[in-house]
């Protein structure tokens, strides 16, 4: 056999193992983001669209479809917040120890109420969550793990007490508590490339951001009777609006839609040029 044939059939299997290691490792790669955990629980948390139209009396029909969304068989939580996990974009807040000091900006879920970090599965690590409707969470918030590392406390402990500045103006906000860090917004945006969110209590702080998301813990076993019923609920308070719900895993994984195609067309194209 000529040698130049010989040479032709080694650099053939040298190129298709190449082809193979390389493969593999971009697989498992795309793999591993794609089931990376995001620091919440994600099963059977169930979210709902706010009403676009925001009349006056806006905050007490959404409370009031709260509550009766809890007598609702099969819904165990419910929660208001201005975004959720696995939306496109963060929130942006600027925090800073005092003036003179470096300003951190975090991204955040918005304002969220006391239920928000026990629906989502978030672990509070030091002082305490915001209470119900209590005027101290109008100077309160609660920053995450990585949040405080930015803003040089040496750990979540030391951070509770302490007050920030926010978004430049906002002085004197207590810290309450520090809660373990999640992903607010998908690994491959690259608005939050360094960790660190924070949350306040509702509009109290940031007023321009009224509660656009409901979310509800529910028991997957009454899925399709929950449905009906907030529907049902949801046309009788807000009769102009539209229904749109999403479980919040399916919206988490929308966000990787091209990463999951990439993956199988990469397996798929690299096997048929092997063979």
């Amino acid at each position: 056999t000529p040698w130049w044939i010989k040479s032709l059939l080694t650099f053939q299997y040298a190129s298709a193992v190449v082809l193979l290691i390389w493969v593999v490792t971009v697989y498992f790669q795309l793999d591993y983001i794609l089931n990376k955990h995001m620091g919440i629980d994600e099963n059977g948390i169930m979210v709902v669209d706010c009403p676009l139209n925001r009349q006056e009396d806006y905050n007490s029909k959404l409370e009031y479809f709260v509550t009766e969304a809890y007598k609702i068989n099969g819904v165990r939580t419910a929660s208001l917040s201005k975004s959720i996990m696995g939306d496109g974009a963060g929130l942006p807040q600027f925090a800073q120890r005092n003036e003179g000091t470096a300003v951190v900006g975090l991204f955040s879920n918005g304002g969220v109420d006391e239920n928000f970090l026990n629906l989502y599965g978030i672990r509070l690590l030091e002082g305490r969550n915001f209470n119900a409707n209590s005027p101290s969470n109008h100077k309160s918030v609660l920053l995450s793990s990585g949040a405080t590392k930015r803003l040089g406390f040496s750990s979540p402990a030391e951070a509770i007490g302490a007050r920030i500045i926010l978004n430049y103006q906002v002085k004197d906000i207590e810290i309450i508590g520090v809660y373990d860090e999640y992903k607010s917004v998908p690994f491959f945006a690259n608005i939050q490339s360094s960790p660190g969110t924070l949350l306040t209590y509702k509009n109290t702080i940031t007023q321009d951001q009224p509660a656009s998301k409901m979310s509800f813990k529910i028991n997957l076993q009454y899925t399709s009777t929950i449905v009906t019923e907030l529907d049902e609920l949801y046309r009788s308070v807000f009769p102009l609006e539209t229904f749109n719900w999403v479980f919040l895993d399916q919206n988490i994984r929308r966000n990787y839609a091209q990463e999951q195609i990439t993956r199988n067309q990469i397996i798929l194209f690299t096997f048929l040029a092997i063979g």
